[in-house]
């Protein structure tokens, strides 16, 4: 059984919080750089209007939708971080979810 300690530390949650970061990091690394394709492969339809694509030359640009990405993403991590703040049991359970 995990110790319930373990659990609560702050360096624990720091350590979740940059893993969270890093990976949303690497989410934003490999939209840019797969620009061209991104807009077949997007299946949602809000992240599909963020990305402008001309038809005519093939050519999609993902400026917008990696800025509402990256907004949304500081936005979790600073909502997750307010939530361990002030009550660290309940960030232990948004951060584990």
């Amino acid at each position: 059984m995990i110790n319930t300690r373990i659990l609560q530390s702050e360096y624990t949650f720091w350590l979740k919080y940059i893993i969270v970061a890093l990976i949303c990091s690497i989410d934003i690394f490999f939209t840019i750089y797969y620009q061209q394709q991104i807009y077949w492969v997007e299946e949602n339809a809000i992240g599909k209007m963020l990305i402008w694509h001309d038809k005519t030359s093939g050519i999609s640009d993902v400026s917008m939708f990696v800025s509402v990405k990256s907004f949304c993403n500081f936005m979790a991590l600073a909502i997750w971080k307010r939530v361990y703040i002030s009550n660290k049991k309940m960030g232990i359970v948004v951060g584990i979810s």
